[in-house]
């Protein structure tokens, strides 16, 4: 049962790493939630894990910064953010 658990939170950094690799060559990825002004609010599903990230890329704060706001497994009710 433990050597599961660690298995998961390998699964879980490798797929951040895919991430974060994905988002610094196209910031907008994933599916836009909410809008303000030039800044997208975006949820973007990992690819192995049952986990969602909730990020946000304001192109007027330079090329590929995009801010990471949370973690949340697939099924977790969850409140949106706020931009």
């Amino acid at each position: 049962m433990e050597n599961a658990a660690w298995s998961w939170i390998s699964i879980i950094a490798a797929d951040l790493d895919t991430v974060k690799a994905l988002l610094s060559r196209f910031p907008e990825s994933g599916r836009e939630v909410d809008r303000a002004g030039a800044t997208t609010l975006r949820r973007l599903k990992l690819h192995r894990a049952p986990f969602f990230v909730w990020n946000s890329f304001d192109p007027g704060r330079g090329a590929g910064v995009v801010e990471l706001y949370r973690l949340f497994h697939s099924r977790q009710e969850t409140p949106q953010p706020h931009l």
